[in-house]
């Protein structure tokens, strides 16, 4: 299976001499087209520091990550900004709508701020598929955490990225209305979605195609093992 990103001896530290921490120590990983991966690990362990360098979110200390052959890190803010609008898209714990706009106008955001016009058949395929199709008129206030959820990957997919990155995208939903998001994202890799999930729930991780463990910043030994 070809790689879609490579990470290369990533090391994210803050602080100088005796004070300094890692978040990230030393990390390698390959993450290969259509797959989807499950990074676990307790709070505080570095896995939504990988994803943040994976989506170029956040500049790594030294090491590398490379998409499709080209390093990101050496990459200035404006081509960070351009990668990330046109290749990542981001699925976040607290949802991060913007609350004065409605499910519509949240959606349809990243296509206008790449200054392209919406595609009104795609919006309407992600809306039916995400079931909120009744919902576009509503403010955020007016949703359930899962309706919100479902707005937020409607929103990430808009731009047709081919890496969905999502940060315990479960984390503020029950049960029921978890295993609903969950399903989203396996319909997604079925049709080919490159997935990374940042998660700590085990049930969630044992779904995905793949699983690594970060702790104390490093890759566990035994991560890696296939579903």
């Amino acid at each position: 299976m070809a790689e879609m990103l490579q990470v290369e001896n990533l090391v994210k530290s803050y602080g100088t001499g005796e004070g300094t921490v890692y978040a990230l120590n030393g990390v390698d990983l390959q993450i290969h087209f259509g797959e989807m991966l499950a990074v676990v690990g307790a709070s505080g362990s570095g896995k939504s520091t990988l994803l943040h360098m994976i989506g170029g979110m956040d500049n790594p200390t030294s090491g590398s990550v490379s998409f499709k052959g080209t390093n990101i890190s050496k990459f200035s803010a404006k081509q960070k900004a351009e990668y990330r609008c046109r290749n990542v898209g981001f699925v976040f714990q607290n949802f991060k709508l913007i609350e004065e706009l409605n499910v519509r106008e949240n959606i349809i955001m990243p296509a206008l701020i790449a200054r392209k016009k919406p595609d009104e058949d795609y919006y309407n395929e992600l809306v039916e598929l995400l079931g909120i199709a009744d919902r576009q008129t509503h403010l955020p206030s007016e949703l359930s955490g899962g309706q919100k959820q479902r707005t937020a990957i409607a929103r990430a997919l808009m731009n047709r990225p081919e890496l969905l990155l999502a940060d315990e995208p479960t984390g503020n939903l029950d049960h029921g209305t978890s295993e609903e998001i969950l399903q989203i994202f396996m319909t997604l890799h079925e049709k080919g979605k490159t997935i990374v999930i940042v998660t700590h729930d085990r049930d969630i991780a044992a779904c995905c195609e793949r699983q690594i463990e970060i702790a104390d910043g490093k890759i566990e030994p035994d991560a890696g093992q296939q579903r």
